[in-house]
């Protein structure tokens, strides 16, 4: 599947520290990267390069949305950063370990995306869904029906008690963190759009589900 810069930053983040400046699209066009070996060329849109910064050309063609990966400074990359999103890496890296690296991420992306065609086409498993998205993005997933009840959870501990849950057990989701999303979403359970709300000064994506 293809990727965004925001996910791509994210996941560079967690191993080498990074910054994300410039123009990006927030769309999942993204595709895999490829070494920047001809200046005479034009970089394109939606596509990832990777650059060592002390090799940026003085004088570059490049389209709106390309992205450009490269270590160090890269001074003249500012001159462009209306038309294009650069990721630097702020430790020099060897650009055989940033392609390994983004590679990587490509591909732990592929496998979720097409894990979940699979379950989708056999058993239709939301649990299993669920369980292999809360692993990808590291964050607890619930999914209730449209009375509030727990469908399936994941991402949580089985010891550990949540606001969000009914503290004397039950299988909705609590009076109180019903209120507040309510609130937040103004009733919008015809929204298509992911809805961003803060519950308990937590970050919450919510997103409905239609048949």
């Amino acid at each position: 599947m293809r990727l965004n810069a925001d996910i791509l930053y994210e996941n560079i983040n967690e191993t080498i520290p990074a910054e994300l400046t410039g123009y990006h699209a927030p769309g999942l066009s993204l595709r895999r990267p490829e070494f920047f070996l001809d200046s005479a060329e034009p970089m394109q849109a939606d596509h990832l390069y990777i650059l060592p910064g002390d090799q940026f050309p003085r004088h570059l063609k490049l389209e709106k949305g390309a992205v450009i990966i490269c270590s160090g400074n890269a001074p003249m990359v500012q001159h462009y950063l209306d038309r294009c999103c650069l990721i630097r890496l702020k430790q020099k890296t060897d650009p055989f370990a940033i392609m390994n690296l983004v590679t990587s991420i490509f591909d732990r992306f592929d496998r979720w995306y097409e894990g979940l065609h699979q379950v989708v086409e056999t058993t239709a498993d939301l649990a299993e869904m669920t369980e292999a998205t809360s692993k990808l993005f590291h964050n607890p997933i619930m999914v209730l029906d449209s009375e509030f009840r727990f469908v399936t959870r994941a991402g949580y501990g089985d010891d550990e008690q949540y606001v969000a849950f009914d503290e004397n057990g039950s299988d909705k989701l609590s009076l109180s963190a019903l209120n507040q999303f309510l609130s937040a979403t103004d009733m919008k359970l015809d929204e298509t759009d992911p809805i961003h709300i803060e519950i308990y000064d937590q970050s919450v994506l919510s997103y409905n589900l239609f048949d």
